[in-house]
């Protein structure tokens, strides 16, 4: 048996079949103006190839696709430090030492920075916000939800996030008419695949098969996170995937809460044990992601290994700049761990009863 990292919430075959079935759907309704993509990445290049901005501010520790995508746009990206939450005082300072006029927040993990203090600065420096909410559908701050504080906001729904499918979506929060010149025909073959994949998903994680599978994913995410251009151009999804998209979000509460209650318990159990990242006042992150810090990440990793459990960090969340000049993202990327939060509770139960086993080894 090993406990795996990753747990997916993908849909199941009655909700890919029932969803198909919703012929009167209006797709617009949900999202009046936003502009389907492929993914999150796309929709940021998209964004930026459309305002046609020469710079754009960037915490650099964040997934480095988002800095693909902005060197995509043939846009520079102005990195500031910053550990897993953009650092307000860094952003602040930098701000002042640059002409950049627009910002791209990602809301690593799920978690929210403080965002009154961010948004009344990018309103007060007339910095054009983009919110990039990949990992934070559903996070919330003062009961209003990540993506309704900028002037843009970028969401994806692939299948390691938030409702396990796939595509990512533009929204404006101003009147803004998104060119559709990029656009090409939907991509069926990519709806299959991930169909194919979201419903082979629970047996892949299954803890008693993920002994014989983990090296089959460890090729995939090698595969997956490979550098590819094509990944950054727009084509519009299919029908059918955003009826499965839609219809996910609708019951997408029922997935919040058992990520919700499954860091409640972790957060009970753990304290006193391990360090791990708390939301900051006024804030409830997506909880998409348990995040551990540990000086001892590898001993941490051998020790819960032989217990088995998998936890790991991020592959593409790391410091996108060099060590010396941004010295908090780059310790954050060396002490961080995480397991996914949408998953049984007796695997919840285990995982934190052998990091309270391995902490006292450390």
């Amino acid at each position: 048996m090993l406990i795996p990292q990753q747990k997916l919430a993908t849909p199941s075959l009655s909700e890919i079949v029932n969803s198909a079935k919703l012929n009167n759907l209006d797709t617009e309704k949900y999202f009046p103006n936003g502009y389907w993509t492929p993914s999150a990445r796309a929709a940021i290049k998209l964004l930026l190839d459309q305002l046609k901005v020469q710079e754009v501010l960037l915490p650099a520790f964040t997934c480095k696709v988002v800095l693909n995508a902005i060197k995509l746009a043939s846009t520079k990206p102005v990195l500031f430090d910053s550990g897993m939450l953009t650092d307000y005082k860094e952003l602040k300072d930098k701000i002042k030492g640059t002409d950049a006029k627009v910002l791209l927040l990602p809301y690593n993990l799920g978690f929210l920075p403080e965002l009154n203090r961010i948004q009344t600065l990018c309103k007060k420096e007339k910095i054009l916000l983009i919110e990039d909410c990949a990992q934070a559908l559903g996070a919330v701050y003062n009961s209003k939800p990540a993506g309704s504080f900028g002037d843009f906001s970028i969401f994806s729904f692939g299948i390691s996030k938030n409702i396990g499918f796939y595509g990512g979506l533009l929204k404006s929060n101003n009147p803004f008419k998104f060119k559709n010149t990029l656009k090409d025909k939907s991509k069926s073959s990519e709806l299959y695949l991930t169909i194919f994949k979201s419903l082979i998903s629970n047996y892949f994680f299954n803890p008693y098969i993920f002994p014989l599978t983990s090296h089959l994913l460890k090729i995939g995410l090698r595969r997956e996170h490979k550098f590819n251009e094509k990944d950054y151009y727009n084509y519009d999804l299919p029908k059918v995937a955003k009826r499965i998209i839609i219809n996910r979000l609708l019951s997408y509460k029922k997935i919040l809460a058992i990520r919700a209650t499954n860091a409640l318990r972790c957060t009970e159990e753990l304290e006193g044990y391990v360090d791990f990242v708390k939301p900051i006042k006024g804030t409830k992150p997506s909880w998409l992601y348990f995040v551990i810090t540990t000086s001892k990440r590898e001993k941490m990793l051998k020790l819960l290994r032989k217990q088995n459990v998998e936890l790991q960090p991020l592959q593409t969340f790391k410091n996108l700049g060099s060590s010396e000049q941004f010295p908090e993202a780059e310790a954050f990327s060396n002490i961080y761990l995480t397991f996914a939060l949408y998953r049984p509770r007796w695997e919840i139960d285990y995982i934190t009863k052998k990091i309270k086993l391995v902490s006292k080894q450390l």
